[in-house]
């Protein structure tokens, strides 16, 4: 071709790769939706084969190979007004019999924020039903620069169609300023008294046999060996007290110490210092947590220490990105502490990885956690920089941002608690843990803990790897006294019982429960089940199992005594009444610097007073019902109290607006008729530096709020509401 010839022609050719421009670098994002005629102007993400469009729906889809985060439909900004109120509307249909691993979303975000700030989801997943239907009403941002998302996580498929986005007249909340009262201004004579007194029985150990470690211990025996032969010599002879001499103790086996069938025992561990470690031979060990006490009455563990070997097995690391290689994917990061030349490069999992603030105290950034999907690790002479292979994930970390890097998140328990009745910790501390501080479960009833604190040592970054305690299909009656937790993986405290979302009809009597885990969801004959309908209003029927049939993992076979109800629907859900974690006092605790929620609440009777929340990434308090694939935690909240606390800071991640104390029921795909939050009290509390609203509380029946006070001269809100001295009822 002559050079005059190209010339004449190259307008034509800038024309045709401009337009391809698009297509080649995102797929076929600009292709036209079938919703196109709406008025809104949708846009689809993703690769070509991610995004199938038809003549009246779009079909997401992500494979096992490709399982991220697929936006799918969206709507770019610039169309929604600022801070308008929105009401979306869509059917979605799951493809295929079996659940996809992830689940569908919808999300309002502000793109001028980083990652998280503020934003506001719906998420639904084949647990909710195959097909279902999304009402979904929220709001935008200030600015004009709202995106809404629709989408699917990790791999599956689903189809939408019958989309429709409209500007509401009037809000589906109410704002209040903060300093309002809602309801009466006195608690007396109504109907929330918060938690019921109960005692907590101590163990009966006068007049009986006392033992030392030392008078029982042979020689040669390891620490982990001396402690399980005291504890077995002890039941033995009947004693009711064991002292262990003060010191450090070293239990490398990776196994967990078993203190079982215990009536009235003291274990006095006053200035000793447990320091539990990894084992290359035992890290999938199916029962390897610290301590597991099971069945014991009237037992109490005093002044004990418990602390991970975080030397020889890091729990964390604190670095910062030196340079992203986008062709290899490969990241060099500077750590904060060297690794010592004793660990060797497949001790450093790197499971989790979180955007925190350069300066201490490395407050976590409105960013959210991503799983690490690395091929290899590598560790320069020094020890202080890792060269890691993060794949197509590099591009998610920035060159100068500063992380921290998770070793673990739910491999171990410091304490795993089942079926103890009149259970006492008293002064025990835990220094670190790769998994939760305390689990209870099973016919676990009756407990405490005084002056107990999780909090890591200095210059460490993460206390436990999950949840600080997590109750969890408990009988109850659970009292927190005086007790620290700081810089837990997860949330502080979680109390809850779980339920479980979707059935198949076997026969009259036997229907197949889904999405149900063992260890999660249990169920043995004589359990009274309760069905409920997928809006969570009762349908009148409760009945005894009479036989119990564990399919796979996700599924078992339940037997009725009486005959199931004509008609039940494939998502209704499935309350077991066996258990009841209700009755809960919180009092004079401290949450501070956790990744998550401070307290996490979907139980009755309840009283949190005079506790301090400080920097916590989530909501200080989050009281809700929270149905989705990965979980099914609660069965509704009636009669808590909320007095008397410090809310400073909280919320730093921007979750759910930035609210400090949310109230709400949240059912994928599912409107909720039934009022399971009930008789709540929010009295007498001090807000500050806040980045939302100071409350916000929906589907809540008989709701008291009086007497708070809200400092808003430091606070910075990062949601769609644009001030942080309010209450929102909706």
């Amino acid at each position: 071709m002559k050079s005059s010839d190209l010339m004449t022609k190259l307008p034509f050719i800038i024309y045709v790769i401009l337009g391809m421009l698009p297509r080649v670098l995102f797929g076929n994002q600009t292709a036209e939706t079938p919703f196109s005629d709406s008025g809104w102007k949708w846009k689809l993400g993703g690769k070509t084969d991610n995004v199938l469009v038809s003549d009246d729906s779009v079909l997401l889809k992500n494979t096992p190979d490709d399982p991220n985060w697929l936006q799918g439909i969206i709507l770019e900004p610039g169309q929604l007004e600022p801070e308008g109120d929105y009401r979306l509307t869509f059917d979605y249909s799951f493809a295929g019999q079996n659940s996809p691993k992830g689940f569908g979303y919808v999300l309002i975000r502000d793109q001028s924020y980083k990652q998280g700030a503020g934003d506001q989801w719906k998420r639904f997943s084949a647990s909710d039903g195959q097909k279902g239907s999304i009402d979904f009403s929220f709001r935008s941002f200030k600015s004009h620069n709202t995106a809404l998302i629709i989408g699917l996580n990790n791999f599956g498929s689903y189809r939408i169609s019958n989309l429709r986005l409209v500007r509401l007249e009037q809000p589906a909340w109410q704002v209040y300023p903060a300093s309002a009262t809602i309801g009466p201004t006195q608690l007396l004579d109504t109907e929330i008294t918060g938690a019921p007194e109960f005692e907590i029985q101590q163990p009966k150990t006068e007049g009986s046999l006392h033992l030392n470690l030392n008078d029982t211990r042979k020689t040669g025996q390891s620490d982990f060996e001396a402690i399980n032969s005291a504890l077995k010599i002890a039941k033995e002879q009947g004693a009711t007290r064991l002292t262990i001499p003060p010191g450090d103790y070293h239990l490398p086996e990776g196994l967990p110490l078993v203190i079982e069938g215990f009536t009235d025992f003291h274990l006095v561990a006053k200035g000793v210092r447990f320091v539990f470690s990894g084992n290359e031979s035992r890290q999938l060990d199916t029962n390897p947590h610290g301590f597991v006490l099971r069945h014991n009455y009237r037992f109490k563990l005093e002044g004990l220490r418990v602390a991970w070997d975080s030397e020889a097995w890091p729990l964390s690391h604190l670095g910062v990105v030196k340079s992203i290689n986008k062709k290899t994917g490969v990241v060099e990061i500077r750590l904060s502490q060297s690794i010592p030349a004793s660990v060797p490069a497949d001790r450093l999992f790197l499971r989790e990885v979180h955007a925190v603030e350069k300066e201490p105290p490395h407050f976590f950034r409105p960013s959210a956690g991503f799983r690490s999907s690395h091929e290899s690790i590598d560790i320069s002479s020094e020890h202080d920089h890792i060269f890691v292979n993060y794949g197509t994930d590099c591009e998610r970390f920035q060159v100068g941002a500063t992380y921290l890097l998770r070793n673990y998140n739910y491999q171990r328990h410091a304490f795993a608690c089942e079926s103890n009745r009149h259970l006492t910790f008293l002064d025990v501390d835990i220094e670190g843990f790769p998994g939760s501080g305390y689990q209870f479960y099973g016919h676990q009833e009756y407990w405490q803990m005084i002056d107990c604190d999780i909090i890591p040592p200095e210059g460490s970054f993460i206390s436990t790897s999950a949840d600080g305690v997590h109750v969890r299909q408990s009988q109850g009656h659970f009292k927190m006294i005086n007790c620290r937790f700081s810089r837990c993986g997860d949330d502080g405290v979680n109390i809850h019982d779980n339920v479980s979302a979707g059935i198949e009809m076997v026969d009259a009597h036997t229907l197949t429960a889904l999405n149900v885990l063992s260890w999660r969801n249990p169920f043995s004959v004589g359990d009274t089940i309760e069905i409920r309908s997928p809006s969570l209003a009762p349908i009148g029927f409760k009945s005894r199992l009479s036989a119990v049939s564990r399919l796979d993992d996700k599924r078992v076979n339940l037997t009725f005594e009486h005959r199931l109800p004509a008609g039940l629907s494939p998502r209704s859900i499935l309350f077991n009444r066996e258990y009841d974690s209700a009755n809960y006092l919180i009092e004079n605790c401290y949450f501070a610097l956790n990744r998550a929620r401070g307290i996490l609440l979907h139980s009755n009777n309840g009283t949190v007073r005079n506790c301090h929340f400080y920097y916590n990434q989530s909501a200080a308090i989050r009281a809700q019902i929270d149905i989705e694939e990965r979980w099914a935690e609660g069965t509704g909240i009636h009669n808590l109290i909320i007095q008397d606390n410090i809310f400073e800071g909280v919320n730093r991640f921007g979750w759910h607006a930035g609210v400090a104390i949310v109230l709400e029921i949240i059912i994928p795909g599912g409107q909720v008729t039934e009022p399971l939050l009930r008789n709540i009290a929010i009295v007498g509390n001090e807000f500050s530096n806040l980045h939302g609203a100071a409350i916000w509380a929906k589907n809540v029946e008989n709701l008291i709020i009086t007497k708070n006070h809200i400092a808003s001269e430091n606070s910075t809100t990062k949601g769609p509401y644009h001030s942080t001295n309010q209450i929102i009822i909706e």
